[in-house]
This record gives structure tokens, sequence and C-alpha cells, in this order.
């Protein structure tokens, strides 16, 4: 492969770009991208003539990668690589030899301004997807030519639909059956969910080649064939007297045919009215006794005869019989399930109208490959004529051949950019050997190399370089992908890692010899050596900061830190085992890995809590999440509540107040609500929790939350996409972030560090691995799953297992920028005593193709070939020292310390209270918001079935009067059933079904819906006043729903309200009340505007009476005065006059402030129950006198 040359290298037709670990791919790319804007393709067709290099937008320049995180790193790079170079165009030093290089290529400098300006303002258009991405955008821009539907909902786990699938298929199979298949089935499989697995795993390879390939209906003839056989055979071997013809015969006792327990076996078979015939550990049959095993002399005394026997006919043909009906049924079923379910589950999305992640990329590849293939693929090309597919290593079938469809006509660009030796998921599906058919599709003079490495110090690319070039086979397919050695760039002196002012070894592999195993010749047991290279790497660390505390280890002049320490492992266990001996020396660490926050315990907790705030009145789901990590009550207190019933309502306000939060402010300042008033941080370290973990994914989730409430506009949708994403086990995660960006150890998996980088790294586990279990393997480019799994199948299997380790160390390796050390031991081969060095990764690298025969050998060959480099360096330990607690405290002199005094005045007695506090003589928290309209002393809720539905014997109560206010706040009051709306948003603001969703929430009976429709459609119409205005004439842009007000408040007493209600109001000054301050908060129901003045207006639910005469302005008046609603709306006067003042240019209370209507929604039914009142100015600045001064919170 030739070096590639970002500068010279045509940008035409298709490409192959192989960028080693360090060589700088994403700068190369954003590099490409440039080249691509300016029109600086210099492509040439085969003939020679030259193409138009015309400049390209950067919605036409396609860029696609596999995660959401690359993706928006590529983002992120490209516009700051564009402005880097438009700002170089103006004269600005670059600093990128690259960029000089470009703007150098550049005739037209004012064009190219104008270009890469326009570019950097379009950014948030660029055409850089994931692959699902834009799978999704295409099939949905051309629905018609892909034959996919646009509207279908995305789902994230089918798992669901599968089992639901499953389940139908068990009933259209199995239930039809006879009594013996039934039977038969449910030995193998006696439920559907124990089918589950074995389909979802063939699901996932539909594109494999499925071996062996069984035929069900030929099983089952074979089965009732050897059932019927059975009697007549068993009766003539009683006949022949066979056992006791070997009996007699020369057969050895010592040897399965001839051991007595074996003959007993039979005789009891042929005694008893078994169908089917299985004895020993080894799971033995007919087979024992078949021509082959009684011909052998192997199983005869020394010069013993053959046995020759009539029956040894019938055994062959029994064994035959039996082997196909134990070996194939269960794969048979499996393989027939799977066909069924495959079918069905296409009918079944499209019954449902969803799709999932994968289908997107079958569909859009299916399309490619019909009828109406290239009339998409063309249109496709037309809008992205030029594709740059990053870590195309990890590509997968579907995936190439979306894109070689797609990209192998003329005039268009394909640049596949990659490594093949860091392709490590193949556990999720990703194909090498579709990169190497790919590779070979691509013509030799298009195929380049990224030879230079810029991440690693010089001793550590020449030790990698050395390692896996040490075994010309070293990455098992190295005629396909070859290793190539890359050159380092290195690192200048004053940013070298030196101990003592002297540069160290750059590679280091630490041994650990286990005397008491290699005294026996036994390979070391895995807990064994673990434990002991825990705390060899352990001691090391502690040395290293040791050392860096005193000034002796330094990078780049500084000293080491413990966050330049990366411990890197296999998984959570290795984590666990380094971070537990890190804790005993006191040295703090941080684990990172590739899971998702989603699948983190607190997820599931937090999910149970959002399901019971949105959801309807479950008290056993909210007894649940008072017991769990959100609240942390013990079982006694829960079950306190059972005779606590004020203390339970305070439980349940809380709920309605969160879950107004939730709805109004967003997730993340509802779940912070939370957090303070629970004082979460405290419980969880009270009950031992990892507080710092807990709060940075309780964060975490907020963040994310929030901003899916704002994309998918609601709760519900929130809901059940959160529900997904938790119950999801594959697909793109979003990574756990680390707990602290303190200065921590960070131990990391050798997947979560693909594409990161740390100047130190340890290794002390790096010859584990695990034997595959699973028959996957490839044949000429094809995959092979053999569910036999046959000794061959796994034998290459296990050797794509090894192939995979190798790409997986070489990431690991090429991790450190100036200092690795490897940990390794005489590990078993499997559950053997042989050595399995070379069954490892690293031990293939260094020793394929030696005769290994002891710990000895290798210890000496490993000690050479370190011996041979200047930057290389063995060591062999037998004992690990004891792990010394890491003290940095300096001994010169006896630190003295100080307890500070605080000094500040504490102000005892400032709360939090509202208009409900002030007006019951409670201060609390825990009033349900807004929602202070029933008279909770006299009004109960109505248990019994009313008389006559009408809106005057609607429910009374708080949780009735809760109902309507949702309603009224759920709706557009100029569009009550959503008809304006989207198809997808009418079922949470259409008027009917809002009535019955609220309805089932509150627990109210439905036979009040239709009842309740048409009173809330003429109360939507009832005047309000003499000039037209009503509910139904307010548009949401004019509406304010629910405002959250906090007044600040510097001292108030109840007499000094009263006097002010009672002179300038001539109002009862009936309020009790203790002094207070501190802040008075509240919601207004509805603040609106009409003819340029802003309205009050707020729901009361109060029953005044039955008829219509009892909601007219006397009985209103007693109703607002008998609740205090005065004091409520002069309060809520203050707040909007506050809003105002910092909202409104010029504002004024006369011009501005219209007043305040209370509508008793019981008597909006027959056009009264309007209250309003309009305060004059002295009485407004009067009211805001009585509060602090400062803006409203």
């Amino acid at each position: 492969m030739q070096t590639l040359n970002p500068i010279s290298m045509e940008l035409c037709g298709q490409s192959l770009i192989e960028a080693s670990a360090g060589t700088g791919k994403t700068y190369t790319i954003t590099g490409l991208y440039l080249r691509y804007l300016l029109g600086l393709q210099k492509a040439t067709h085969v003939d020679g003539t030259a193409l138009l290099n015309t400049p390209l937008s950067v919605e036409q320049i396609l860029v696609v990668t596999f995660t959401e995180a690359a993706t928006q790193e590529i983002k992120d790079r490209v516009r700051a690589r564009i402005i880097n170079a438009r700002d170089a165009l103006l004269g600005k030093n670059p600093e990128d030899e690259l960029i000089s290089q470009i703007i150098n290529e550049v005739n037209d400098k004012h064009a190219a301004f104008d270009l890469l300006d326009a570019a950097a303002k379009s950014m948030d258009e660029a055409a850089i997807f994931t692959i699902h991405g834009f799978c999704q955008r295409m099939l949905k821009q051309h629905a018609f030519e892909s034959g996919v539907a646009f509207n279908l909902e995305f789902i994230l786990d089918e798992r669901e639909l599968i089992q639901e699938t499953l389940n139908d298929f068990w009933r259209a199979f199995v239930y039809p059956q006879s009594k013996a298949r039934t039977e038969a089935i449910i030995d193998i499989f006696p439920v559907p969910a124990s089918m589950y697995s074995h389909v979802v795993s063939l699901l996932s390879k539909q594109g494999a080649i499925i071996t062996p390939e069984y035929n069900l209906d030929e099983i089952w003839q074979a089965r009732d064939n050897f059932v019927a056989k059975v009697p007549a055979f068993k009766k003539a071997c009683r006949d022949s007297e066979f056992i006791n013809a070997v009996k007699a015969s020369d057969l050895s006792g010592s040897k399965t045919p001839g051991r007595k327990n074996s003959l007993a076996a039979l005789e009891e078979y042929l005694n008893n009215d078994d169908t089917f015939f299985v004895f020993g550990t080894s799971k033995y049959s007919f087979e024992v006794w078949s021509t082959e095993n009684l011909s052998d002399p192997a199983n005869y005394k020394k010069n013993g005869s053959l046995l020759s026997h009539a029956m040894t006919a019938q055994f062959d043909e029994m064994a035959k019989l039996s082997s196909l009906i134990n070996n194939g049924l269960n794969i048979a079923i499996v393989q027939y399930a799977t066909k069924w379910v495959a079918n069905a589950l296409i009918t079944r999305k499209q019954e449902q109208g969803v799709i999932t992640p994968d289908d997107l990329l079958t569909n859009l590849h299916q399309a490619l490959c019909s009828d109406q293939g290239d009339v998409l693929s063309e249109k496709i090309a037309a809008l992205f004529p030029v594709a740059m597919i990053d870590e195309f290593q990890d590509t997968d079938p579907v995936q190439y051949g979306i894109f070689s469809r797609i990209y192998n006509a003329k005039n268009t660009t394909l640049a596949m950019i990659g490594d093949p030796k860091q392709a490590i998921y193949g556990f999720r599906g990703a194909d090498i050997f579709t990169y190497i058919g790919a590779k070979k599709a691509v013509v030799a003079q298009k195929q380049y190399t990224l030879d230079t490495n810029f991440r690693s110090s010089e001793g550590v690319v020449e030790s990698v370089n050395r390692i896996f070039s040490k075994n010309a086979n070293s990455f098992i397919y190295n005629d396909a992908i070859p290793f190539q050695a890359v050159h380092a760039k290195g690192k200048p002196e004053n940013k070298a890692f030196l101990i003592n002012g002297e540069t160290t070894n750059a590679f280091e592999f630490s041994v650990f010899v286990d005397e008491y195993a290699q005294a026996n010749n036994k390979p070391t047991s895995k807990g064994v050596a673990q434990q002991a290279l825990a705390q060899h790497y352990t001691q090391k660390i502690t040395r290293l900061l040791k050392q860096a505390h005193s000034g002796e280890a330094t990078i780049a002049g500084k000293a080491v830190t413990a966050a330049d320490i990366c411990v890197l492992v296999r998984d959570r266990n290795e984590a666990q085992l380094m971070k537990s001996a890190l804790s005993e020396a006191a040295i703090a660490s941080v684990y990172l890995s590739r899971d998702s926050v989603f699948q983190q315990e607190l997820s599931h907790h937090l999910l149970n809590f959002l399901t019971a705030l949105h959801g309807q009145y479950d008290e056993s789901l909210l007894r649940g999440v008072l017991a769990g990590p959100l609240f942390c009550l013990s079982y006694n207190r829960i079950y306190a509540l059972h005779e606590n019933e004020s203390e339970w309502q305070e439980h349940l306000n809380f709920f309605a107040q969160l879950s107004h939060i939730w709805h109004k402010q967003g997730a993340m300042a509802m779940l912070e609500r939370l957090l303070s008033h629970n004082q979460l941080a405290a419980r969880w370290q009270g009950l031992g929790y990892n507080v710092e973990r807990w709060l940075t994914d309780f964060r975490h989730l907020g963040e994310i939350l929030q901003q899916k409430q704002i994309e998918l506009e609601g709760t519900h949708r929130l809901l059940r996409w959160f529900a997904q994403k938790v119950s999801q086990q594959e697909g793109e995660a979003v990574q756990v972030r680390l707990e602290s960006d303190a200065n921590l150890v960070k131990i990391v998996t050798m997947h979560a560090s693909k594409g990161l980088e740390y100047p130190i790294v340890f290794m002390p586990f790096a010859c584990g691995y695990r034997e595959t279990k699973e028959a996957l393997y490839h044949h000429n480019g094809k995959l092979v799953y053999d569910l036999a799994n046959s000794d061959e199948a796994l034998q290459k299997a296990e050797q794509e297992r090894l192939a995979e380790d190798l790409r997986l160390l070489y990431v690991a390796l090429t991790r450190a920028v100036h200092f690795c050390s490897v940990g390794v031991y005489n590990i078993a081969q499997g559950r053997s005593n042989r050595p399995g060095i070379q069954s490892t990764s690293i031990g293939h690298v260094l020793f394929a193709g030696e005769e290994i025969k002891s710990a000895d050998e290798w210890h000496r060959l490993l000690s050479d070939f370190c011996a041979q480099s200047a930057h290389m360096h063995f060591e062999a330990f037998t004992q690990p020292d004891e792990v010394t607690v890491l003290d940095l405290t300096s001994t010169d002199a006896e630190q003295s310390y100080q307890v500070n005094t605080l000094e500040t005045h504490i102000e005892r007695d400032w709360r939090s209270t509202s208009f409900s506090a002030l007006t019951f003589k409670k201060q609390t928290d825990h009033i349900e918001l807004g929602r202070s309209d029933e008279d909770h002393e006299k009004d109960e809720f109505l248990a019994q079935q009313a008389v006559q539905l009408t809106p005057y014997s609607f429910p009374k109560g708080a949780k009735p009067g809760s109902c309507l206010h949702e309603i009224f706040e759920q709706l557009d009051f100029t569009d009550p059933y959503a008809l304006k709306r989207p198809d997808n948003e009418r079922d949470d603001h259409a008027l009917d079904k809002v009535i019955t969703k609220l309805f089932a929430k509150y627990h109210i009976d439905d036979s009040w819906e239709a009842v309740t429709e048409s009173w809330i459609n003429a109360a939507l119409k009832c005047p309000l006043n003499d000039k037209g205005l009503c509910l139904s004439a307010l548009s949401p842009e004019v509406c304010l729903v629910e405002m959250e007000f906090n007044l600040p408040l510097l001292s108030l007493s109840s007499d000094k309200l009263n006097q002010i209600l009672v002179k300038h109001f001539g109002l009862p000054g009936k309020l009790d009340f203790t002094d207070v301050q501190g802040l008075l908060k509240g919601f207004i129901d509805l603040i609106f505007c009409w003819q340029d003045k802003y309205y009050i207006l707020d729901y009361k639910s109060n029953f005044l009476g039955n008829s219509a005469a009892d909601y007219q302005h006397d009985q209103l008046e007693q109703a607002m005065s008998s609740h205090q609603y005065h004091l409520q709306y002069l309060i809520y006067t203050v707040a909007l006059h506050r809003l105002l003042q910092q909202r409104v240019k010029n504002y004024d209370i006369e011009t501005h402030l219209g007043g305040v209507y209370y509508t008793f929604l019981r008597g909006m039914s027959d056009g009264q129950g309007v209250y309003f009142n309009q305060l004059t100015k002295q009485q407004v600045l009067e009211l805001d006198s009585l509060f602090a001064r400062g803006a409203m919170l």
C-alpha cells in the first residue's frame, strides 16, 4: 500500500485508507473534507481528461460513522478546521501544516473564503450521520422508491415483539401436534421462553450459512420410524441372546462395549418400556455395539477374536436413527421456529407501524437491491456525490452492501477509512471479512496507508512494531491485512517522561512466577495470578506516585499525577480487582467502561419513579418507589403509613408537586427538586452507596431526560422512550460518565479505550482469554454458524476468537503515550494442565510456532526478546510486595490544623410559604400546587353515584378539582379537539382523549365523560365580559399556563396584612399566622393578554349549589370571602405586576393590568360563575410594598 499524501491524493472513485493507531485518521478526514469544499479533488478520468473540480457544500459531503459520539466529534473537528482555514485566508497563522498546504493550492482566495465562510455557517446542516441516521433519512426522503412507509414509529428494543411472535408460533405449532410429538417438543423446550435465546441467536445471523440444516418433517418421520422399530429390536436382541454373546466374547471388560455396567444398562432397556436408550455420563447409546466398535481390535483382549453377530446391523440402524433424532430434533425445531418467527415478525411490525435500528439498514439495502434500486441509488448519489465512511473496519455485509450499491456509478466518490487491526466489535456484528472483501474490490493504486504515529513516544512505537512484527502471521489474516510498521513522530525532550531526569524504558513485561505451580510443572491458577498481579501493579503505581511527589517522576517537566495513569482491563471483574487493590493503598480510582448509563441500577429506579409520577394513582407502585433509593424509606416507615393518613397525604402532595414541575419546567428541574428535598446525597452516604457514582448518574440522566422531553414534546412519549432505553440490551449506548474530573487513576476496559490515549498505561492481566463456546466462523468470506458445535467448527471459531483478541491487544498497546507495562503469567490451556500462553493474544504474537513445554522456556524467550531492544525491559517476580498505603504527607514539619469559625448571621425563621399556608395556618411545602379550590373541611369526594349526571353533581374534592385543572391546562381553547395539530399529538391535546386519560388517572368513573366534554365546551364559550371575551377566543400564543412565582418577604405578620385588607380593600381581616420572612410562592392557573391588557384567571371547582342561580354574583362573593380567595388574587396581582415590570417596555399599571377572573366551573355550564375584579393603581402599589424589592424569582 502506498503512503497517503492528503494534498495530492485523487479524490474520485472508490478508495481505501488504512490508518494505524495514532496516525491522525480524523485529522486526515477533516483535511480531505476541506479539499472537497474548495473543489480541490484533483480527480481524473481513466482516459486522463480532468474532471471538473467542483466545490461541494456541507450538505453534499456525506460522512458516516457508527456512534452519535463519533458523529459529534467529527462535526466539531470539521467545523474547527473550516474556521481555521477560513481565518488563514485572512492572513492568520493556522499553525496547521495541512491547512497551509491546502491554502497554497487555492488560486482565488476571495472565492475560497466565501466557500469556507458559507460552510462554517451551514455546519448544522452538514451531512454527518451515524449509519442508522443516514438510513432513516434516506428511507423517509425516498419512501416511494424504497417502498417503506415514512411514518413508522422508531423503537429501540424488539424483544417484546419477538416474544409475542414466539408465543404465537408456540400456539400455532405445538398445540396441534400429537401427544407424542408434543411431549418430544416439551422435553426439549418446556415453554416458549426456553426457545427464545436460540431463536434470537439465529435471527441475528440471518445472513449466515446455518449448518447442519435439518428438515423437521424428515426428523419426525425418522422418530416415528425409530419408535416403530423399538419393540422388534428389543425382541430380536432378547431372542438372539445378544448380551450373553457379548459376555462370552473376547471383548475387554475395561472397554465400553464389554463393560459390566454397559451390558447392565442394555439389559434393563431391553426389559423395560422405555423407547429411547441413553446411559452413562457420556450419554452412550446404540453406537456402543455398532459394527465399527465391534470391529475395532482396541476393544478386545490381546489377540482376541472379533465378535460377529447378526444384531450388529440392527444396532447400526438404531444408532443412526437415534443420533439423527437426538442431534437433529432440537436444531430442526429452532430452525423451523426461526423462519416462522422471522416472517411473522415482518407482518407484526407492519401491522403495528414500527421499525427497529437494524430494520433501517436491511430495508434500505433491500430497496437498493430491488427493481427500483438503480433509481434510488442514483437519487442518493445525486444528493451526496461524495461519501467518507469512518471506522470502516467495523462494517458488516449489509452496511457495505448499501454503500457499494450507491457509489458504484461514475462521478461518485467513496472513501473507506479505518484500521482493520482495530476491528474489535465482532460481538456486535462487525465483520472483518467484509472489510477484507471490500479491500479486494478496491484497485491497489487506490489503497493508502497513514504511516506516521503522532501519539506515542519513539520507544512505545518501536516496541509495538517489534511485538507485532515478530510473528509473520501476527494478526492471523496477515495475507489480507498485513501488519505494517509505522514511523514515530516522537516526543521532544521537553515533553518526555523522565525518572530522576533520565528517560526510562518505554515498554515492560512483568511476569508472575508461581514457584509452587512451577515446581509441580503445572500452570498457575487464574485466581492466584490475578491477585498477585493486582498487588504488584498497585505497588508499581504507589511507587510512581511517590516518585512524582518527590519530583523524581515527571512528564514535560511536571510531576506525574494519578490522572496520567490508566489501568487497562478486559472486563468489570478485572476492574474490581484493581479498584480494590488500589483502594487498599489509599489510591483513588475511577472505572470507565462502555456501559450504558441506562443499564445502571439508578436508571431502573428512576423509570419506576417516573412511571408512578406520570400514570394513574397506583398505591403499590408509589410505596415501591418510597422504599427505593430515591426516597430511602424503611419498610417499617412504609408500613406505618397505613396508619398515618396525613403523612401519606404529604407524600402524595409532594408527588403532585414533582409532577407539576416535570410537566412545566422539565425533568431536570424536577429531579433537582427531588435531590434537594430528600437530601439524597446524605442518605446515600449513610446507606453505604458510591455517592459520587450515583450523583453522576442522577445528573447525567436528568440532562438526557430534559433534552429528550424537549425533542419529544411531552412526558408521555418521553416515558415510553426511557422505558425502551432501560430495557434495551443492544444498540448504541449513552456511555456512563466518569464520577469526577478529579486527580484519579483511570481503570478502563480495552474496548472503551479505543480512540483514547493515556500518558502511562498498565495492563496487569494481558494474557487472559476466554475460549469460544459458539461455533461461528467464516468460510470463503461467508459467515457460517454450526449449531451442532462440531470440533472442526469450534476450532475455526477459536481461531477467529484469537484473531479478534489480537486486534484488541493492538488497541490496548497503542493507547500509551510514554510508557506501557504488561503483566503475564503461566496461564493454563483451557481446563488442562498444559501451558496455554500460546492461546492468548500476547502469547501468539511472541511465541507462535515455538515448541513450549514449560513456563521456563517462554520466560527465557521473552527475556531474550526484551534484551534485544533498548526500549524494552523484562522483570519476573515470585511474590508481590505487601500493599503499602500511599502517604504523600511531608515529614519535614508537623502540620497544624485550625477549625474555621462561622461569623455570619443565620436567619432561623426564614422559610418558604404560600397562600394555602397563610390561610390554613400551616407552613409546609406539601400543598398541592394551585389546587386549593376545595374547602378541605367541608367538601368530600362524592363516593355514591349521583342521581343525575350534571356539572353540579360532578364529584367534589381535591382530586376531581385537580382533574378539571389539568383538562384546561392541556387544551388549546381555540382548537379543543386538536384538529390543527399533527396526528401524533392529538392524543395529548384533544378534549375527548384528555378527559379519558385524566379520568383514568384520577379514578373518576367513565360515565362522567360525555357530561364533562359537553361541560368543558360550554365553559370555553361562556362569556367572561360583555365585549366578546371568552376562553375560546384565547389562542395558546396569548396564554401563559400555570406560572410559578416566588415573591421575597422581608417580614410579614398577620396583623399588618389584616390592617391593609380592612383599610384598602374593605375585606375582613381574619388571618392568623406566625410572622414569616423568606419567600411567598404560588402558581397562577392562567395569565392571558386580551386587547393589550394582561389578566389573571383562576379555575374553581367549588360546589355552591345545584342550579345556575347558585353561581350568580352574590353567591360568588360569599364563596370568595369564605375561602379567602380575595387574598389569593391580591397576591397573584402582585406577582403579575412584577412580571410585567420586568417584561413590558414602558409598563403602566392602568394601561397594562386588566384585572382578575375567578371562574367557578360548575356554573359556567349555564353561562354563570364568572367573578371579576380590577384593582386600582393605589391598591396594587400598596400591596407591592408588603414584599421585599427585587426581581420576582
